[in-house]
């Protein structure tokens, strides 16, 4: 089986429904040897930072044999994690072309100590070995008394002590006059434009730009800057075979009947995630009861919701897959040990973290969004904006009166939407099927709750006509109410029989990361603004072609010396790095 074969199989798993458990060991076994294998790898900004800055990253998702960017994985998540396995965050993030990047700000109730950076994407869960990427990240917290990091001869011999300590002379140990990256000059005064050409350093390819104030710290060789792959590490190889999230994030799982625990074979299982713009979604559950939802779109709201269509939805449960990752806990967490001469320049950084941060409301990053696609029918037949028609007291009054071409029909105790769509509809093919009733994205099945529904919180309703082919299901028509603030379900939700919830972690929003403008039309906006920026441009999004206009930026009022580093991967996957610094002085003292 080539690699075109597989990639193709993939597509028929994702777009037919196919679960997961009937992708056969024997076809497993050709896809990873076929497939390419992903790993990730991850720039920041620093290895050590003090609580309450931000610690920025990007992450490269790349083929396994020849550190080309992957084009398989189209979602990476990345962690950090403390030694006892808690997430001080999980983030999910987009890649484009392997590429994606996020930040996190370390806020002031964190422990100082040694943390790991994690980053993977489902794909790699199927590696036996080197599976995700690993970096330590040091943080001290002034704001928390530390316990003594005296060396405790009773700590296990594998646990290392890593010594923080400032160095004795920063500037004989730099070279600014031989540096591979190079500004208009060597000496900037505070508060001044610096110019940096990009034009012929490195070849074709994607890089983060860094210009931080350069690490007066030292701390012990063995300290695991650059990251890699964890080696040698068997994963749990009973879990679920995972496919690549090729086309977006998946949501997958399986359905059991409550009475008996048997699998529910042939029942479609919806998905909703209520927004003004709402996802909907439906699929068929296999032989195996399993289902798989590929999410494609943007979607900004925690709350899914998922359920069984059928006449009695409460007598299934729905056991979601389990998407964490399957690193063993075996990773060596480092002790830190900081060196009383630290402190000075632990409270220079304290004090100048929460000045920033004091003012942080003038120096906000933008934020890229991706609007979220119309709704999945794209357009309607009718819209009805009840507001503009007069309004009745009854949800079932407002139908009679106010939504032409549907009804509210009643037999026996039950009640039933229709849409009727022509003259002589009786003969449709379809005119015994029911509409799907969509209730701010959810799917309706006990009709009586929207009969009782207060009809004042409704913003529109909504008509689609005809036949409506969706996923596994033939609907007559598509009758869409959405309410004024389009949050009527929750967590704890016990409207519908057989609402199952689901909290989804949100994609991480692009930024454009905040930069100061002292020039002659912005700089008296922001004359009377500390500046205490350490961190002076972050760039995650470099793409270098060989025709790259200089890029322009700002010194803040921190004086010193400044590392600019260029780090990256090539389009043919070679990982080049360079560096540059000037220093930041006030030429009158």
């Amino acid at each position: 089986m080539d690699y075109k074969k597989c990639y193709l199989y993939l597509l028929i798993c994702l777009y037919s429904g196919i679960s997961l458990g009937q992708v056969k060991a024997d076809i497993q076994s050709e896809m990873l040897n076929s497939i390419p294998r992903e790993k990730a790898f991850i720039e920041i900004n620093d290895e050590v930072l003090v609580a309450g800055e931000p610690l920025y990253y990007k992450l490269f998702c790349l083929i396994q044999n020849d550190n080309t960017f992957s084009k398989i994985s189209k979602i990476a998540y990345v962690e950090l994690i403390d030694k006892e396995y808690n997430k001080l965050f999980k983030h999910k993030i987009k890649l484009e072309k392997g590429i994606a990047y996020g930040d996190f700000f370390i806020p002031p109730n964190v422990n100082t100590g040694n943390y790991k950076l994690v980053g993977y994407t489902q794909w790699m869960n199927n590696n036996k070995t080197e599976q995700f990427f690993q970096k330590d990240i040091y943080i001290i917290n002034p704001f928390i008394s530390s316990t003594d990091r005296t060396k405790d001869p009773n700590l296990e011999s594998n646990t290392s002590i890593v010594d923080i300590k400032l160095r004795d002379e920063l500037l004989p140990l730099i070279d600014i006059e031989n540096s591979e990256l190079n500004t208009d000059s060597k000496i900037y005064e505070p508060r001044s434009k610096a110019v940096l050409n990009l034009n012929g350093v490195a070849s074709n390819g994607s890089y983060v730009l860094s210009i931080r104030k350069t690490n007066v710290l030292k701390y012990d060789s063995f300290v695991n800057k650059e990251g890699s792959l964890l080696k040698d590490t068997i994963i749990n190889t009973s879990r679920e075979f995972c496919l690549p999230e090729l086309r977006g994030e998946i949501i997958s799982g399986q359905v059991f009947f409550k009475e008996n625990n048997e699998v529910a074979v042939d029942k479609t299982i919806t998905l909703s995630i209520p927004d003004k713009n709402y996802i909907y979604k439906n699929v068929l559950t296999d032989e195996s009861g399993r289902f798989i939802f590929n999410l494609r779109e943007n979607y900004f709201s925690e709350k899914c919701f998922l359920q069984v269509m059928d006449s009695n939805p409460e007598n299934f449960k729905i056991v979601l897959d389990d998407k964490s990752f399957r690193y063993d806990k075996n990773l060596v967490f480092n002790e830190i040990q900081l060196d009383v001469n630290t402190e000075k320049w632990l409270r220079a950084e304290s004090v100048s973290n929460q000045v920033e941060n004091a003012y942080n409301v003038v120096k906000l990053d933008s934020t890229v969004i991706k609007m979220q696609p119309n709704s999945f029918f794209e357009s309607s037949s009718i819209s009805y904006k009840l507001d503009d028609y007069a309004r009745f007291p009854t949800v079932r009054e407002t139908f009679v009166e106010v939504v032409e071409g549907a009804a509210i029909r009643k037999k026996k105790d039950k009640y039933s939407f229709k849409i009727y769509f022509y003259e002589g509809y009786e003969n449709y093919p379809f005119a015994d099927y029911e509409p799907l009733v969509l209730f701010d994205g959810v799917l309706v099945q006990d009709n009586q709750y929207l009969i009782d529904y207060d009809p004042y919180k409704i913003d529109e309703v909504n008509l689609v006509k005809g036949s409506y082919f969706y996923g596994p299901k033939i609907f007559n028509g598509i009758i869409d109410i959405r309410t004024k603030k389009t949050n009527v379900f929750s967590s704890n939700s016990q409207e519908f029989k057989g609402l199952h919830y689901l909290e989804l972690d949100l994609v991480q929003n692009k930024k454009i990361y905040y930069s100061p403008n002292y020039g002659v039309n912005f700089g008296n906006q922001l004359k009377r603004i500390p500046d205490y920026r350490r961190q002076l441009l972050w760039q995650p999004n470099i793409t270098l072609n060989g025709e790259n206009e200089p890029i322009e930026f700002y010194t803040s009022d921190v004086e010193g010396i400044y590392e600019i580093t260029l780090k990256g991967y090539t389009n043919s996957g070679v990982y080049l790095t360079k560096k540059g610094y000037f220093e930041v002085k006030n030429k009158s003292n």
